[in-house]
Formats: structure tokens, C-alpha cells, sequence
């Protein structure tokens, strides 16, 4: 892997993290732009029932690295989430084993 994908991993993770204990314990709803990623272009909305749904048809590259992002994290028990839909994760709280990671972790 080389260094840069490796920051850029690492980034999203503190992004992911941070935003994480700013909610908790509340749960949060995530989705790419938390890790200052930009939907992609043919990212639009949709009326449906009164109610404004986001959904991306293509979503980009970067929604695609954030979601296996928070997916592995989830994997690893560092968080949950109730639901998933196109990149973006409903009901997400970070749980013991996320707290505790982040208790180690040096302030920046």
C-alpha cells in the first residue's frame, strides 16, 4: 500500500471517529462528506411521499472508501449502525471497544 492511500485511510478514520464522540452517545447518521468527501455528480435528489430522499446513482470513489471504511470498522466492533443506504450510515454509534481505542489515541 503506499503512503498516501495509507493517510488518506487514516484520515477518514479520525474523521469517522470524531464526529463519532461529538454524538455520543447519541447515534449519528454518516456519510462521506463527514471525511470532507463530495457526493458524486450525478448525485441528486429525489421527491418521493412528501419526504426528500438522497440517493446517488454513481456515488464516487471516495463514498465508495469511506463506506468499506465504516463497514471494516463496524466488522471489528468498533462501531454500529442500524442501516445502510447508498453510502450513508443511519443510527451509527461508536461502542466500549471504539471509546477505548480512542482513549489511547494522541489529541490532534
Amino acid at each position: 500500500m503506499e503512503i498516501r492511500k495509507l493517510s488518506k485511510f487514516e484520515a477518514t478514520i479520525t474523521s469517522i471517529f470524531k464526529s463519532l464522540m461529538e454524538s455520543y452517545p447519541t447515534p449519528c447518521e454518516l456519510d462521506a462528506g463527514v471525511a470532507g468527501y463530495k457526493a458524486g455528480a450525478d448525485y441528486r435528489s429525489i421527491f418521493t411521499s412528501a419526504v426528500e430522499k438522497r440517493t446517488s446513482a454513481h456515488p464516487s470513489s471516495d463514498e465508495h472508501f469511506f463506506a468499506d471504511i465504516v463497514r471494516w470498522l463496524a466488522a471489528q466492533s468498533y462501531l454500529v449502525f442500524d442501516k445502510e443506504d447508498a453510502c450513508k450510515f443511519c443510527g451509527a454509534v461508536m461502542t466500549e471497544k471504539g471509546l477505548k481505542l480512542c482513549e489511547t489515541l494522541p489529541n490532534t
